[in-house]
């Protein structure tokens, strides 16, 4: 419906009552109802207020934040996943994954590049600051004298560049190790 349609059709409605009030009527979960009031009568119910659907992926995190498990919340089983995968190096990770190293990390010899690798499988000062997710999936490091960052990303699989909508399921999740100089510029995707 046109706004203008919907403005007009309101300003019908409330063209008879002598005093409008709108308010939330009693909330039923999280969609209160809309009601016109006046003169302490209530005259007249609206639906609820419109909302754009949720994404899959946000209504996975709606459906497993707060739900509890034998493993845990949904941020302990995606720290889990990431932590097994992380620190398995220099062995096969135990969940689906696969390293990308940048541009300038290739550039290292296999030696360097084990060193970097050996560094984030021991990262483990993960603070509220610099993990306040709680999925440990991100870490920064001086190595040779340069800052070295790090990230976990989640994607559906090995082929894909779609984040996963459920990261704390190793069946349907693919992770992704990235790892690269501070300094090192960025390459746009064309």
């Amino acid at each position: 419906m046109d706004t203008d349609v919907k403005d007009r059709a309101f300003a019908d409605l409330c063209a008879g009552l002598d005093a409008v009030q709108l308010r939330y009527g009693p909330k039923r979960v999280g969609k209160p109802d809309l009601r016109i009031v006046a003169n302490n009568e209530e005259q007249l119910k609206l639906p609820p207020p419109l909302h754009f659907p949720k994404t899959p992926f946000e209504k996975h995190l709606e459906e497993t934040k707060n739900q509890k498990t034998i493993e845990g919340d949904f941020a302990d089983r995606v720290a889990a996943l990431n932590d097994a995968f992380r620190t398995a190096f220099p062995a096969p990770p135990p969940v689906p994954g696969d390293y990308a190293p940048s541009p300038g990390v290739q550039e290292l010899d296999d030696e360097a590049e084990a060193a970097i690798l050996k560094h984030i499988a021991a990262h483990n000062e993960f603070t509220p600051e610099s993990d306040p997710e709680g999925y440990r999936d991100f870490g920064a490091f001086m190595f040779e004298g340069r800052q070295m960052c790090w990230n976990i990303e989640v994607v559906q699989d090995s082929a894909s560049n779609e984040l996963s909508p459920h990261p704390d399921d190793p069946e349907r999740s693919f992770r992704v190790l990235y790892y690269t100089f501070a300094d090192e510029p960025v390459e746009e995707n064309t």
